[in-house]
């Protein structure tokens, strides 16, 4: 099981060496680390949202939507172009490392973030950087970089397509 090697899983998938027993081991990790991260999410303290804010909350899930669905039918549709086999099982697999990345890009983002804003704040400056407004940018990068990087595993997979003929 890759937890973070995205190319050793596309060469084990090309090679035909990932099992069904293996598919459900990625199924429940990826499973058990996106109800890790509704729990955490859970944790955050809320204060009483204002309905402009309940409004920047209303378009972060519109363009997590958007974004998820635009994201599973452009590998569907790439897998399509493979071979049109074992699109579930491989985009399980993949999901697996990509959203260990994904989530050790989002803590390190926050982390530089959080010291820009202390040195910010040391600075004399008034600044708050997770109003609704930025937490909307991290979400769609945070769930681009996801889709973009599952669909390039897609991309490593070269079963059936056509290869350029050279003379």
């Amino acid at each position: 099981m890759y937890l973070w090697k995205t190319n050793q899983l596309v060469a084990d998938i090309n090679n035909g060496n990932v099992s069904q027993k293996e598919t459900m081991k990625y199924l429940l990790t990826v499973s058990l680390f996106m109800l890790l991260g509704s729990f955490i999410t859970d944790l955050i303290p809320r204060n009483e949202l204002s309905d402009k804010e309940a409004m920047y909350i209303y378009i972060e899930y519109l363009m997590i939507t958007l974004i998820t669905i635009l994201g599973v039918y452009f590998c569907y549709e790439k897998n399509q172009k493979i071979d049109a086999k074992n699109f579930i099982e491989r985009f399980i697999c993949f999901s697996l490392p990509v959203a260990i990345k994904s989530f050790v890009l989002a803590m390190a983002l926050m982390i530089v973030m959080a010291f820009f804003r202390e040195l910010l704040k040391a600075g004399g400056a008034d600044i708050y950087l997770s109003d609704p407004k930025t937490t909307i940018k991290i979400s769609i990068l945070y769930e681009l970089f996801f889709y973009i990087s599952v669909y390039n595993a897609f991309r490593g997979l070269h079963f059936n397509e056509a290869k350029p003929q050279f003379i």
